[in-house]
């Protein structure tokens, strides 16, 4: 029995492919910050999320601090205009609370949060999560309610707070801490 031989087609492929790979590696292997000019990589060759503030030089975080869009001053990335962590007591816990002024709980699991003055929460959408520590009970749900459903006028973020039974209705709840973020 003889030596089958691979087709000739087959010894091509593995050649290109050797061929391939190896300017690759010979590529990576040779190309270094100084082989590339000055302003030649610009952001919409960079992918998002790859450079840190810790890459770069104080007068870039600078400028990024300072950077305006349509919400207002943008600072670095990763950080929001306002956060809060909302008791089933209907309370700020202050150390992890940033820029929120009022609470009231006019209704069970209906709370009525304000922000400070220069932060316009009608141009972005609000996050809100359930804090499991802190709530009682399962199945908890906190919703951010943007129509009027029971706040006074005025009221900057509405958030509706829930426990539920599978196959049941969601029940208003005063027994759900959440987070409410602005970004």
């Amino acid at each position: 029995m003889g030596i089958k031989l691979p087709s000739p087609a087959a010894i091509i492929a593995v050649a290109a492919l050797v061929v391939a790979t190896s300017g690759v590696s010979y590529a990576a292997g040779k190309i270094d910050t100084g082989d590339i000019a000055n302003q030649a990589v610009t952001s919409k060759k960079v992918k998002d999320g790859t450079i840190k503030v810790k890459d770069m030089n104080s007068d870039a975080v600078t400028r990024l601090k300072g950077q305006t869009g349509p919400a207002g001053p943008a600072g670095p990335a990763g950080t929001a205009r306002a956060y809060a962590t909302v008791t089933t007591g209907a309370a700020y816990e202050t150390a992890r609370t940033k820029n929120f002024t009022t609470i009231s709980r006019p209704a069970t699991g209906i709370y009525c949060l304000n922000v400070i003055d220069s932060i316009d929460v009608t141009t972005t959408s609000v996050a809100v999560s359930p804090q499991w520590i802190g709530s009682t009970g399962d199945n908890l749900s906190a919703q951010w309610v943007e129509n009027d459903f029971g706040c006074p006028a005025g009221t900057d973020v509405g958030v509706r707070t829930f426990t539920f039974a599978a196959g049941g209705n969601n029940t208003l709840s005063n027994n759900v801490s959440f987070s409410v973020v602005v970004p």
